[in-house]
């Protein structure tokens, strides 16, 4: 529906020129701040053998603090402890160290501040408007009344929302999306979906330089293009790493011994850079230089034609 698959091979072709593929206000100071609830009290560490190592350390003691990145072996555990442990729930709950102690200045009791109130303020400052005008944006039933919004939120929230606002179009935008129930295999409700898809489908469609484009004045060749696509976020992490060992393939996901084992950071897949050498005079084919516009012939039934972007190719 929103064409935010990426494509394993080949060139995107559906840029377009008159769309624009500028940051919503909406997805910036709302939607996208989903990761909030998200949010452990603690940063886990754990040892070369995935052991914990304690203490972890508070999310009040890492704002501002970034020395402690410096204490030997420090990167390691703490990208370990990263990828192994879950991710809280999303939902209308947010840790006391955020709401807290943001910010906090150590040995001032209360002088942390509280991010969900930060949203909710930003959001009014940046004339957002409320929740259930993107209800109706996101083919949602507009409400007239709390009880319209039984669908997509609990009875317990909707209690809630009627305590603190005297009209369902009062709802800010952002504790609106927090509180729907998450669609079905997602993490977030409709309207958040629909927000965080349109973005995503403008930064892709949108963007001149979306790194799939077909331009021939500016695209990848398909052999750099194929380097790209062989990155995979363990594979960067394990690359940050003062001693690589071992994570599994897929970072986001919970390692598993079945579905997603952890293997040698040094198996995996690595860009090879040599995509991207260039020659002084045009190109390599079959081990000679030729220049650009000339064809060479690697093989007796193929024929190499040497272009500004690369080497084409053409199998007789």
């Amino acid at each position: 529906m929103y064409g935010l698959k990426l494509l394993p091979q080949g060139y995107y072709k559906e840029y377009s020129p008159t769309c624009n593929p500028s940051v919503l206000n909406e997805f910036a100071a709302a939607a996208y701040r989903i990761g909030h609830s998200l949010l452990r009290p603690h940063l886990p560490r754990m040892d070369r053998n995935y052991q914990n190592i304690d203490p972890p350390i508070l999310l009040r003691d890492g704002f501002f603090n970034p020395d402690m990145l410096y204490q030997e072996h420090m990167i390691d555990e703490m990208i370990r402890g990263l990828v192994t442990t879950p991710m809280e729930t999303l939902d209308q709950f947010i840790t006391g160290e955020v709401t807290n102690h943001l910010f906090e200045q150590r040995g001032i009791p209360h002088s942390g501040v509280d991010l969900i109130a930060l949203n909710v303020h930003r959001a009014r400052d940046h004339g957002i408007p409320s929740y259930n005008h993107y209800r109706a944006l996101c083919n949602l039933k507009k409400a007239t009344t709390f009880e319209d919004l039984s669908r997509e939120m609990a009875p317990e929230v909707i209690a809630r929302m009627k305590r603190i606002y005297a009209s369902v179009d009062d709802i800010d935008l952002f504790p609106g999306g927090m509180s729907e129930r998450p669609l079905q295999g997602g993490l977030v409700g409709p309207t958040f979906a629909c927000i965080i898809a349109i973005q995503f489908r403008q930064s892709r469609k949108c963007d001149r330089f979306w790194y799939e484009t077909d331009d021939p004045n500016i695209r990848f060749t398909e052999h750099q293009l194929a380097e790209v696509r062989k990155t995979t976020l363990s594979k960067v992490m394990c690359e940050n790493m003062d001693h690589q060992t071992d994570m599994q393939r897929a970072a986001f996901d919970l390692p598993s011994n079945f579905l997603n084992p952890r293997v040698p950071c040094s198996s995996m897949p690595h860009m090879d850079f040599s995509a991207w050498r260039e020659t002084r005079h045009g190109c390599q084919i079959g081990g000679r230089n030729v220049a650009i516009g000339e064809s060479g012939f690697p093989t007796p039934c193929t024929s190499c034609v040497c272009t500004n972007e690369g080497v084409s190719i053409f199998s007789e």
